[in-house]
């Protein structure tokens, strides 16, 4: 909600934490991929800036271990 992105915060958790399990999978290669997932799964009003904070946060909260897709994206960006 802190982002504007509003919904059920149980359904944010639960997408945050399979974003999560994609990107240690090797289902989204990267974060632009990843970022498309979560875009995908919030509200239609939901701005691409507003997906990004949420992959950002949601590294941060549920798999740091993925810090470097975060930073190979910002390198390209």
């Amino acid at each position: 909600h802190t982002y504007g992105i509003y919904g059920q915060r149980d359904y944010n958790a639960w997408i945050a934490k399979i974003a999560c399990k994609r990107l240690r999978i090797g289902q989204d290669k990267d974060a632009y991929q990843s970022a498309a997932f979560i875009g995908k799964q919030l509200d239609r009003t939901t701005q691409t800036d507003q997906v990004w904070k949420f992959l950002g946060l949601t590294v941060d909260t549920y798999c740091p271990d993925q810090q470097p897709v975060l930073a190979r994206a910002a390198e390209q960006h």
